[in-house]
């Protein structure tokens, strides 16, 4: 049975996503820092915010802010091009673009440079609205203290692996 996805807009989403058969590709520097250049480029693209991240040897964890205002419309609408879309297609890209564009531009960058031809990425993610401060917090320290509670490097704690973006966090609750 397909899992239905719920769009929220106001709240944060925390994300994650793991690499096909737990491969820890993100032990070397190099992929990490292309994830890391991935990560933000999708997300301005798709018009989120990065609030967080945490790149793991063999899977990520996201925190991420749609930053369109809320579409008044529901249901049904029509697109500029003509055909006829939902009010989350209208109002802009969903948290699904989002990890659908991070998947496949990662992809098609370390296809082209790296010369690797085969699925990467595990096809689901995990997806959690962030809806309260509390949450938030929790949120954070989890991805926080992840490095250290799975026994990896130091470098682990640092850029290209982690981001915490404190300012963008304080505001949203």
């Amino acid at each position: 049975m397909t899992q239905r996805r719920v769009y929220q807009d106001g709240y944060p989403y925390f994300t994650a996503f793991r690499t096909r058969e737990g491969i820890p590709m993100f032990e070397d520097g190099e992929l990490a820092g292309l994830m890391c250049r991935v990560i933000f480029k999708t997300c301005d693209m798709k018009q989120f915010e990065v609030l967080a991240f945490q790149i793991m040897p063999d899977h990520i964890h996201l925190l991420l802010y749609n930053i369109l205002p809320p579409h008044p419309a529901v249901g049904a609408v029509r697109l500029k091009n003509g055909s006829a879309g939902t009010a989350a297609r209208a109002r802009g890209y969903t948290i699904s673009d989002v990890m659908h564009g991070i998947k496949s531009y990662y992809c098609d960058a370390i296809r082209d440079s790296y010369d690797m031809n085969y699925p990467v990425f595990q096809k689901r993610f995990y997806t959690r609205i962030v809806s309260n401060r509390k949450y938030l917090h929790t949120v954070i320290a989890y991805m926080g203290h992840n490095p250290g509670k799975a026994g990896l490097p130091a470098r682990f704690r640092h850029h290209p692996y982690r981001r915490f973006n404190r300012h963008a966090i304080i505001r949203l609750f």
